[in-house]
Formats: structure tokens, sequence, C-alpha cells
């Protein structure tokens, strides 16, 4: 691409967004949204017991990333970050590069942050 022997550059982050594993809570709070729309409180309090048990229950889960979307000043950053993953896949001698709080770390391309319906990331592709 051009770069590959020329020192790097100090490659800036413009933007992280982080995704969570919250899509049950989303639900009950669109569910709790509703009761309050039509006036039915007694609806709203027991959605608010649920909530509340699913954020005891859970409370590690939901604090916890389950993805973090960059987006680079340049797309020299990007290019940089692809390569980088491909060297980290490439090559067992980079295996410690490879998870983050022991879980795989998976880089992808996204599609454009304002095309992700953020609220509907707990769905699979499937």
């Amino acid at each position: 691409m051009g770069f590959e022997e020329e020192p790097p550059e100090r490659i800036k982050i413009a933007l992280i967004t982080f995704a969570f594993d919250n899509g049950e809570v989303i639900n009950l709070l669109k569910a709790r949204g509703s009761a309050i729309k039509f006036e039915k409180f007694d609806r709203m309090r027991e959605i608010n017991a649920q909530i509340e048990k699913v954020k005891t229950e859970n409370l590690e889960k939901l604090e916890r990333p389950v993805s973090a979307f960059l987006t680079f000043e340049n797309e020299e950053g990007l290019n940089r970050c692809i390569n980088y993953n491909q060297t980290v896949e490439d090559d067992p001698d980079f295996e410690d590069y490879r998870t983050l709080l022991d879980e795989p770390i998976e880089i992808l391309e996204a599609s454009e942050p304002t095309d992700i319906i953020w609220e509907n990331r707990h769905f699979s592709s499937f």
C-alpha cells in the first residue's frame, strides 16, 4: 500500500463505540415505555422489578463490552490495523496478542456506524 517501509506515524483513533450484551434490558425498557405510554402503571412496576432482577443477576455481563467499534482519523490507520491483524493471525509467536480479558479478539471491517442499529446488536446474523 506504499507505507510498509515507512516508520509508523502516530495512528489516531477518532472514536471508540462499545457495544454490550444488553438486549434483554433494552427489550424490557421498550416494554416499560409502552406501559407508561398507555398509562398501565401496574405493568410498569412489574417490568421495573424484572429490570432490577436482570441487573442484579447479570450486572457483570451487562457492564462488559462485547464489541468495540473504532473509527480511525484516516485510512492509513485502518489499513495498518488490518495488516497488523493479519500478521498476528499468521504467526503463532503472536498467540498472546490474540486475546483480551481471556477472550479471543476478532478484527473485522465494519459497515458505516450510521448503518448500525445499536439496540439490535444482540441479534445474530441467523
